[in-house]
């Protein structure tokens, strides 16, 4: 069975965004262990300012679920995309058979009966 051109381009989006997926992971988990080496390392000579609020320390599991999100959503809509893609090939498929069984008469009586009972 030949792939159609909406196959072929859906699984080249799949891959596509896969590979995007896979670097931002792999960004966010790199940046995430830099800079949990460096809370470990750092001894920043700061004055003391009375009243000021210390920094906010990195949130691990909200950059994770800024990461995951996109991922998880983008993982549905490839799955209903795919759904819709088989729904238009079967409905095509179904619609061309039924075209082809009209040319060749075998639904309703072939096409010279037709003619000779006018």
């Amino acid at each position: 069975m030949k792939p159609s051109l909406a196959a072929l381009l859906f699984w080249i989006s799949v891959v596509v965004c896969t590979i995007a997926e896979l670097a931002i992971v792999a960004a966010t988990a790199r940046a995430s262990r830099r800079s949990a080496a460096a809370d470990a390392d750092a001894t920043l000579d700061l004055p003391r300012v009375d009243g000021a609020r210390p920094l906010p320390r990195p949130r691990r599991w909200l950059e994770l679920f800024y990461v995951a999100a996109p991922a998880i959503a983008l993982a549905v809509l490839f799955v209903f995309t795919w759904r819709a893609i088989h729904l238009a090939d079967a409905s095509s498929h179904a619609q061309s058979s039924a075209g082809m069984s009209a040319v060749t008469g075998s639904d309703t009586g072939s096409a010279t009966g037709s003619v000779s009972e006018r």
